[in-house]
């Protein structure tokens, strides 16, 4: 049978591990969160705002990116986009700013026309633009290269608008609202650089 003198040391060194543990384990957790590139980790608050006009925003699965639409807004000082907005330990952050013509057909007050979608591989963003879409190279985007890998702009897009991929990330789906109609991309050949502009 354990003597108390040993029981004794046994439990201190259990409460100082739990101690350790306790104090460590959330610098350790974020640790192996950035070597895994997993950026769940709670925000220092409930609710945090990032101000960008319009929205769409898309997350990355690892929760380290996030990609929306800034849209022109009479009165306010910014201007037609893609924004890269990079998670960090205290929010979020811009990252990077890409100009992209977003239309608005009914004028400075109209809606825009806009989507944005992300392939399941997470490498490449669609963004579909009224008459155009554009092909975004994410690793491209969230570095410092140029993220246009090209784009699509034809009388078959018309108000184009929403967009998703399906799920072997082969095409893109493009609804159009002047024409009731989805256009279906092929982004094999995309990548193959065979698509027709």
């Amino acid at each position: 049978m354990m003597s108390p003198l040993v029981w004794r040391r046994y439990v201190r060194l259990a409460v100082a591990i739990l101690l350790l543990s306790v104090l460590v384990a959330p610098h350790a957790e974020r640790a192996v969160a950035a070597q895994q590139r997993d950026c769940h980790w709670p925000m220092p608050e409930p609710i945090s705002v990032f101000n960008v006009p319009a929205g769409f925003p898309i997350a990355s699965r690892d929760g380290c990116w996030l990609f929306t639409v800034s849209a022109a807004v009479a009165d306010l000082k910014n201007e037609d986009g893609i924004a890269a907005i990079r998670r960090t330990e205290s929010g979020f952050e811009l990252h990077r700013f890409l100009p992209i013509t977003i239309p608005r057909p009914g004028g400075p007050n109209g809606g825009p026309v806009v989507g944005t979608a992300l392939t399941h591989d997470e490498k490449l963003l669609v963004v579909s633009h009224h008459q155009r879409l554009t092909f975004l190279d994410v690793a491209q985007l969230t570095g410092s290269g140029d993220p246009v890998l090209g784009y699509i702009e034809s009388p078959r897009l018309s108000g184009s608008f929403g967009v998703t991929i399906s799920s072997d990330d082969q095409f893109a789906f493009a609804a159009q609202q002047r024409t009731s109609s989805v256009v279906i991309v092929d982004l094999e050949r995309l990548r193959k650089g065979m698509i027709d502009q």
